[in-house]
């Protein structure tokens, strides 16, 4: 089960607005991508897992992107 459809069955946000990232080829995400190169996509969630030693920097470009009141 991809993660849009899985976020979408739990917490019935429609797929079709949920923006998967992994830097993993052998992810379900829909961007196989670097998280921290990315250009910013103003979240109004965020739901992370980084890698070791690098959570402040993914807390702070997510807050940095995130839209008014997410």
């Amino acid at each position: 089960m991809s993660y849009p459809t899985a976020i979408d069955r739990v917490f019935g946000f429609p797929a079709s607005r949920v923006a998967t990232v992994d830097i993993r080829e052998d992810s379900l995400a829909a961007h196989k991508r670097d998280y921290l190169d990315m250009s910013p996509l103003n979240p109004l969630i965020v739901i992370t897992n980084p890698p070791f030693g690098l959570s402040m920097e993914f807390l702070m470009k997510s807050l940095d992107e995130m839209v008014a009141g997410g």
